[in-house]
C-alpha cells in the first residue's frame, strides 16, 4: 500500500519572502477552490493541512473520472501541505545519475566511489545551515548549485516553500507552470511513495 505523494517547490524564493509567497499561493488556491480553506488531519508529516476543494480536478491531469476523483475524497490522507522553511525535498527513488549545466558531466550515484556521501552530502548539509549548497563538478571544476544539477526523472529540489499532495491523482504540467507563473519563480515538480 503506502501514500503517494507529489511536490510543487519554488526553488529561488527564500526567508520573509517565502512566507508572503507562501500566503499569496494559499489565497489563489483557495480561490480558485482548488483546496478547501480549512485545516484538518489529512496530509503525512504535519500536523494539519488543506483537503481537496471543490475544483481541485483543475489541477489534475486528464483522464480521471468522478469516481476516481470520489476516491480521493474518501481517503484519509488526501490534502496539500503548504510548507515553508528549508528542506530538501527528496524522492525515494533512485538517484542519478546527475548532470552537471555546464559540461554535461555525467555524476554516477550508484557505485561506492561516486561523491553521494561526500561532497553531495556536504552541500546537503552547508545548504540546509544557510549556505548555498554547491558542489563542484569533477569535469569543468564550475560550482554548481543543488538546484542546477540536472537530477533527471526524480528530481531533489531545495526550497524554502513547497506544496506537498497527498494521493492525489497525477497532477497536470499546466498546474505547475500556473504554479510557478503566480510565483514568478522557478518550480521543480517531484513525486514517490512511502
Amino acid at each position: 500500500m503506502g501514500d503517494w505523494f507529489q511536490r510543487v517547490v519554488d526553488v529561488q524564493t527564500s526567508g520573509a519572502d517565502a512566507e508572503v509567497q507562501a500566503a499569496r499561493l494559499r489565497s489563489w488556491l483557495i480561490a480558485e477552490r482548488i483546496i478547501e480553506p480549512v485545516l484538518t488531519d489529512c496530509v503525512l508529516g504535519e500536523p494539519r493541512g488543506h483537503p481537496p476543494g471543490a475544483d481541485f480536478a483543475t489541477a489534475l491531469a486528464d483522464g480521471f473520472t468522478d469516481e476516481n476523483l470520489a476516491l480521493t475524497r474518501t481517503l484519509w490522507t488526501n490534502g496539500m501541505d503548504i510548507s515553508t522553511g528549508r528542506q530538501v525535498y527528496w524522492v525515494a527513488e533512485p538517484v542519478g545519475p546527475l548532470t552537471c549545466p555546464h559540461c554535461g558531466h555525467l555524476e554516477e550515484m550508484d557505485h561506492p566511489q561516486s561523491r553521494w556521501n561526500g561532497a553531495f552530502n556536504d552541500a546537503f548539509t552547508a545548504w540546509l545551515a544557510g549556505g548555498d549548497g554547491r558542489v563542484p563538478c569533477v569535469s569543468c571544476n564550475a560550482l554548481v548549485a543543488l538546484n542546477d544539477w540536472d537530477w533527471g526523472p526524480y528530481p531533489w529540489a531545495f526550497g524554502e516553500l513547497g506544496i506537498t499532495m497527498w494521493n492525489w491523482p497525477p497532477i497536470a504540467a499546466e498546474f505547475v507552470a500556473r504554479v510557478g507563473d503566480l510565483l514568478g519563480d522557478r518550480v521543480v515538480y517531484n513525486c514517490g511513495k512511502l
